[in-house]
């Protein structure tokens, strides 16, 4: 079975240390490397393609997120959230799959992680790289601004169901599934900026 990539990145020797553990609970996963700062992070990613990338909110400094997705390129990891302050506000929340916190339970923590990676491994099964219709692209690009299906159909004078239909086809091209990956996916493909992405805590 293929296994999904990971890289963890938080400040904390302990923490990288811990959740390197629980990911190796999960069969479906291989830790790539651990890092401490976002340089090494962006230095690992220079060589290394991922499938999730566990970032901690405390190395995130201003434009760090934005030059972060920059070095993508074609990857499109999905982003996991790892917080000390539960009533912390998360800024670009919908560019994060997941959100950990420092008193997540074991039990909360592998629920989250789990399906996450259940939802990921369904979508390389599923993956088509076909190029993207320009509806779909606008439909993409309206999707990662926060609109909601009934939102898009009226902005672009369709109905709900084609709205669904073409979420469903770009979905299964780009073998990605969720909103947050997606987002991503269009910013670094240039259909939307971040700085356009609604922001939610």
């Amino acid at each position: 079975m293929e296994r999904l990539r990971v890289i963890i990145a938080t400040e904390s020797y302990v923490v990288n240390q811990g959740f390197h553990l629980i990911f190796n609970k999960l069969r479906q996963c291989q830790v790539v490397d651990k890092v401490r700062s976002m340089e090494e992070l962006n230095i690992l990613l220079e060589k290394e393609s991922v499938d999730i990338i566990l970032l901690s909110l405390n190395l995130l400094q201003e434009n760090s997120l934005n030059l972060l997705l920059k070095k993508f390129k074609s990857q499109r990891p999905d982003l996991i959230a790892y917080s000390t302050n539960e009533e912390a506000k998360l800024e670009n929340s919908n560019l994060f799959a997941e959100r950990l916190f420092v008193n997540d339970s074991k039990e909360l923590v592998l629920t989250k992680l789990g399906g996450l990676m259940d939802n990921l491994l369904g979508m390389h099964l599923e993956n088509d790289s076909s190029d993207l219709s320009k509806r779909e692209k606008d439909i993409l690009r309206q999707v990662a601004l926060g609109l909601t299906n009934n939102e898009i159909a009226d902005k672009l004078f369709i109905s709900t169901h084609t709205v669904i239909t073409h979420r469903k086809k770009i979905t299964k091209k780009l073998g990605i599934k969720s909103v947050s990956a997606l987002t991503v996916y269009a910013i670094i493909n240039g259909l939307v900026e971040m700085e356009d992405v609604g922001k939610e805590v």
